[in-house]
């Protein structure tokens, strides 16, 4: 836990100055517009699809996208020194309790076919797909 919390930290004091220069929407290969529902409202999100990965965002972070804190906790997910065992531990999904390490807001939505999807959202309002989080730091320590 003492990692996660070190983590956590060096994460808000560098949001601010972390690079997302790969996050250019020159970068993106496609984008889909796909609509989610939150008790009754509906708010738009967007499958980015970048060389080798895809990432699904909310409207807030796509349009300011190198501000966005969605983004950048995406990038920092694969620096954090944990397991996979304690970012489960007692049946959590490993991307929420990685928003809840970003200090996020984790919030449920359904898609059209009534699927189930967990978003992470940010101070700043933006939001990602919590298993995005959990799937960038698989990448590395996987």
């Amino acid at each position: 836990m003492k990692n996660l919390i070190v983590s956590s930290l060096l994460f808000l004091g560098i949001q601010m100055i972390f690079p997302l220069s790969v996050y250019s929407k020159s970068g993106i290969k496609s984008v889909v517009k796909v609509s989610y529902s939150v008790i009754d409202k509906n708010f738009n999100f967007y499958q980015l699809s970048f060389k080798k990965k895809q990432i699904l965002i909310n409207d807030t972070c796509y349009k300011k996208m190198k501000n966005c804190l969605a983004l950048k906790a995406y990038d920092f997910a694969p620096t954090l020194k944990t397991d996979l065992q304690t970012l489960s531990a007692g049946g959590k999904d490993p991307g929420s309790v990685m928003c809840e390490i970003f200090h996020g807001e984790v919030f449920m939505a359904l898609d059209k076919r009534q699927n189930h999807l967990a978003f992470c959202l940010f101070k700043d309002g933006s939001a990602i797909d919590s298993s995005d989080l959990f799937v960038a730091f698989n990448e590395k320590n996987g």
